[in-house]
C-alpha cells in the first residue's frame, strides 16, 4: 500500500489538523457466499529472492528468564473537533513479533476492526518502536499481540482531481497495550524491512512451504435495487491481493455479472480482512481470487 504510506507520512507532517487519507473505493457491504482460490502471481521474485532478504530467528513468548518488550511513548497527533459529523471508535488487535532491535515485524490481524480505521492501526503499528526484549538479558525477537483502541473523525470528500476520497483525523491519543502470547519458542522468519513497494514485487505462489490465507472477516454482499428488481442471481469472480498484513488490495472483476452487482462485491471484498499467507511463520503477500453469489430467496 504504497499511497497510504505516503499519505501517513504526509499526515504525521501537519500541524494543527492531521489529516489521513484513503482511496474512497475502501466503502461498503459486501458478499454472500465465498470460496477462496490460489492464484499464481502476476507478478514479482521467486521464494528465495524474498527468503534471502528476510531474517530467520527464534521468537520467544514470555515465560522464565524473558523480560517482555516497552512500547516506548511516542505522541501521535491529533486534533479534537466539535464538528465532526461521523465519529467512529474501534479497536484492532494486531500479532507481531518484536525483533531484538525492538521493531515491529510480521503484523497481521488477529481481531479486525472491518472499517477505514484497520489501515491506521497497521499504520501506527508501523511507525511504533520497542524497547527490546530480552531471554537472559540479551535482547531476542518476541512475539505477541498489540491492542489499539482509536477514536477518529471519518468524513467523505473529493480530491483536488475529483476522486473520492475518505479523510480520518485523530479524536483522542491512541491508547495501544502490548502483550506477550502464550505460544512456545519456535524458529521463525522475520518479514523483510523494506518500502512498500518492494514487498508488493515479491508475490509467493501458494503451495510447498506457502499456506494460503484465510479469511476471518466477511461482510455479506448487498443487492442492487436494479438487480433485486430484475431478479438478477449469479456469481461474479474478483481478482486480488492479500497481502502481508492481511488486507485486500488490488480488488478488480475477473468475471463479470451485472455492473451494479459487480460493484457491490467489489465493496464488500475490499472490506474483507484475512490470516495472511504464511512462509516459514513469516506473512507473505500472494495473489487469489474470490467468488461472490448472489442468490435471491422468496
Amino acid at each position: 500500500m504504497p499511497a497510504l504510506i505516503q499519505q501517513f507520512v504526509e499526515y504525521f507532517s501537519l500541524i494543527g489538523g492531521p489529516v489521513f487519507s484513503l482511496n474512497a473505493t475502501l466503502v461498503a457491504l459486501a458478499m454472500a457466499a465465498v470460496s477462496l482460490v490460489a492464484q499464481t502471481p502476476a507478478t514479482g521474485g521467486s521464494s528465495s529472492q524474498t527468503a534471502r532478504a528476510a531474517e530467520r530467528v527464534m521468537v520467544y513468548h514470555g515465560g522464565t528468564d524473558v523480560k517482555i518488550p516497552i512500547l516506548l511513548a511516542s505522541q501521535k497527533p491529533f486534533a479534537a473537533t466539535n464538528k465532526c459529523h461521523n465519529k467512529q471508535q474501534a479497536t484492532v488487535t494486531l500479532s507481531l513479533v518484536v525483533d531484538s532491535l525492538g521493531r515491529p515485524r510480521n503484523i497481521f490481524f488477529e481481531h479486525p476492526a472491518g472499517n477505514e480505521l484497520d489501515e491506521f492501526a497497521l499504520l501506527l503499528a508501523e511507525s511504533d518502536r520497542f524497547e527490546p526484549g530480552s531471554y537472559t538479558s540479551v535482547p531476542v525477537a518476541i512475539g505477541g499481540t498489540l491492542q489499539i483502541q482509536m477514536q477518529a473523525c471519518v468524513e467523505k470528500g473529493k480530491d483536488v482531481s475529483g476522486h473520492k476520497i475518505t479523510t480520518l483525523r485523530l479524536e483522542a491519543q491512541p491508547r495501544q497495550e502490548f502483550e506477550d502470547a502464550p505460544d512456545p519458542q519456535q524458529e521463525t522468519m522475520l518479514t523483510p524491512i523494506n518500502t512498500p513497494q518492494q514487498i508488493s514485487n515479491h508475490l509467493e505462489r501458494v503451495g510447498g512451504d506457502v499456506t494460503p490465507p484465510k479469511a476471518i472477516l466477511q461482510p455479506e454482499a448487498q443487492f442492487s435495487d436494479y438487480a433485486r428488481r430484475a431478479k438478477i442471481e449469479g456469481t461474479c469472480v474478483l481478482g486480488l491481493v492479500v497481502d502481508a498484513h492481511g488486507m485486500p488490495q488490488n480488488v478488480h472483476i475477473t468475471r463479470s455479472l451485472e455492473a451494479s452487482l459487480d460493484e457491490q462485491a467489489i465493496f464488500a471484498v475490499q472490506h474483507y480482512r484475512f490470516r495472511p499467507a504464511m512462509r516459514s511463520g513469516a506473512p507473505v503477500p500472494v495473489t487469489v481470487a474470490v467468488e461472490v453469489r448472489f442468490r435471491l430467496y422468496h
